[in-house]
């Protein structure tokens, strides 16, 4: 559940930079699009908790993602994701097992192109600015985000944007189903250095890895 969360909250923060609603709300978000285009790489580390109220269920985990054009690398507890901007790695640490399948630059979803994560556009929300607010004891700018579509899994989306920075400080993905998820930057960092072998899985480093070759 947690990966799955993952997915949909970060699919709607890289494109929440997008509907027109809001003037004040649409400059703060073209400022991110524009600043996180100029950089080379983006280096970006998460905490990412979940709360299922219905469930009674709560968790945390680390997270770690870097960025290099259509390139990226997405680190988490259970797997780990490369890929080269053509193919994709997702290696299941537990079992010891990578899944290999051919990259769809049309594929909406975050996991499989990430590099959407900071400057996509989508059509699907509308959304408002709802003024200053303290995050962490950060000064952010609060835009709170709502689905076109009433019969969307999620009711709202809330981004806090750091007045000093102009970059994210966390997303708040609010479910219908009673699942609400943050996605908190603890860190982002910009025009790093990064080897293109970074973004491509290494069998040679898993020593008796299965390979599921899915193209």
């Amino acid at each position: 559940m947690m990966k799955r969360l993952l997915v949909i909250a970060l699919a709607f923060f890289l494109g929440s930079i997008a509907y027109a609603q809001d003037p004040k709300a649409k400059d703060i978000l073209d400022d991110l699009s524009a600043k996180t285009k100029s950089y080379s790489s983006i280096t970006a580390d998460l905490t990412i908790n979940l709360d299922n109220r219905k469930d009674k269920v709560k968790d945390t985990q680390q997270g770690k993602l870097i960025l290099k054009g259509s390139m990226f690398k997405i680190v988490m507890k259970a797997s780990d994701i490369y890929s080269n901007g053509r193919v994709k790695w997702t290696y299941l640490k537990e079992s010891n097992e990578v899944n290999v399948q051919n990259v769809n630059p049309n594929d909406p979803n975050v996991m499989n192109n990430p590099s959407k994560l900071f400057n996509a556009y989508l059509t699907d929300f509308k959304y408002t600015y709802k003024g200053l607010k303290k995050d962490g004891g950060v000064q952010t700018h609060q835009i709170d985000l709502y689905p076109k579509d009433l019969k969307a899994a999620y009711s709202m989306v809330r981004l806090f944007i750091d007045t000093n920075t102009n970059l994210p400080k966390s997303v708040i993905y609010s479910g219908k189903d009673g699942v609400s998820y943050t996605i908190r930057f603890n860190k982002i960092t910009a025009n790093q250095p990064v080897s293109n072998s970074e973004f491509v899985f290494n069998e040679k480093a898993h020593p008796g890895v299965e390979v599921i070759d899915m193209r």
